[in-house]
């Protein structure tokens, strides 16, 4: 990755993403043996880059905080190096593990997330998307789980809802326009689309081979995910319990699911259905 650049506005602003950045980089990477707290690490210039020393200083107290975030995560655990206990002495998790292993956008890396997707859903992430997803985020990582899938799950319905308006405005046929249009419920409107999608597949994929799993990917993701958030969102029974392993699972899926919508919307723009 290219080296992160930390400054005046980055310490100013009390934001500790690129510190997260550089830290789950640098655990990731081959090159981690202990936790970057001090400017002796032998490979943090590989990394970062300071605007002068002082801000270097600056960096390494929030790498304390982000140390300290990822302990109470689960993420990283003490270890004894030496007799003595400290973040920089500290191991992964095997929760901790999983994390990193992961190729996928990931929720502890919130700053990197959100741009991602931002990027990602030209098309069909509008602002009341990233809204809910930006509050998504800040619950996973004050470990509120169970609000956090809530409002992925209401992010998920936004660009949704917002792929729909695209498919009804590239619809050649004026009646299937007028059908969308007329279904009223998140369900109805997906199975309509499924529909379509299947009709139209062997055109589809002959221009857009990508697009072959669309009704395995795009709307099995999308069904999921709104199943979740429909039991979260209204009253039960029963009481409802939401690990951290099961939401982390749930953001894991959430980009597949933007960027085959993307990939569905954008198709559909170019060739109309």
């Amino acid at each position: 990755m290219a080296k992160i650049k930390f400054g005046k506005e980055d310490f100013e602003s009390g934001n500790l993403e690129k510190a997260k950045e550089v830290a789950l980089s640098m655990l990731k990477s081959d090159c981690f043996n202990y936790f970057p707290v001090t400017k002796n690490h032998p490979s943090i210039s590989n990394f970062v880059e300071f605007e002068n020393d002082q801000y270097a200083v600056n960096f390494f107290e929030q790498m304390n905080e982000v140390a300290w975030e990822f302990h109470v995560q689960g993420i990283l655990r003490p270890s004894l190096e030496g007799y003595q206990a400290n973040f920089q002495h500290c191991k992964l998790t095997y929760f901790g593990k999983e994390v990193i292993k992961e190729e996928s956008l990931i929720p502890y890396d919130p700053n990197r997330f959100f741009s991602s997707i931002q990027e990602t859903g030209r098309n069909c992430v509008d602002e009341a998307a990233l809204s809910y997803l930006k509050e998504a985020l800040d619950c996973y990582n004050r470990k509120c789980y169970l609000p956090s899938v809530l409002l992925l799950g209401v992010a998920s319905e936004s660009v949704f809802l917002q792929f729909c308006k695209i498919i009804e405005n590239n619809l050649s046929d004026p009646n299937g326009k007028k059908t969308l249009q007329d279904k009223e419920t998140w369900s109805q409107k997906l199975n309509w689309l499924v529909e379509i999608y299947r009709q139209n597949k062997k055109k589809i994929v002959k221009n857009e081979p990508s697009l072959n799993d669309l009704d395995s990917s795009l709307f099995s993701l999308a069904t999921l995910i709104r199943k979740q958030r429909n039991e979260l969102g209204h009253p039960q029974e029963y009481v409802i319990e939401i690990s951290r392993d099961k939401a982390f699972m749930f953001f894991v899926l959430f980009p597949g699911l933007v960027s085959s919508t993307e990939s569905f919307a954008e198709y559909c723009i170019e060739n109309k259905l």
